[in-house]
């Protein structure tokens, strides 16, 4: 969850690195930047608008954060 969530941030292709360092910037995923916006908004708004997160607000004003809701959905 925490890569799908650093992909979606960032819009590369984040790998966890436990040893070493990363030498090179990981690559663009190929988003429309306009997907990746829509996809980002929503996230803003689980925490910050009427979202489900909305107790996971920080208390500062000056800082905000973005989340994913825990609703699973299974499609079989």
């Amino acid at each position: 969850l925490a890569v799908m969530s650093a992909r979606i941030a960032s819009g590369r292709d984040l790998a966890p690195l436990l040893i070493g360092r990363h030498d090179k910037s990981p690559r663009l995923l190929g988003f429309d930047p306009k997907h990746l916006e829509a996809v980002h908004g929503g996230m803003w708004e689980v925490v910050n608008g009427d979202g489900t997160a909305g107790a996971s607000r920080l208390p500062f004003p000056d800082i905000q954060m973005s989340g994913k809701t825990g609703t699973a959905q299974v499609r079989r």
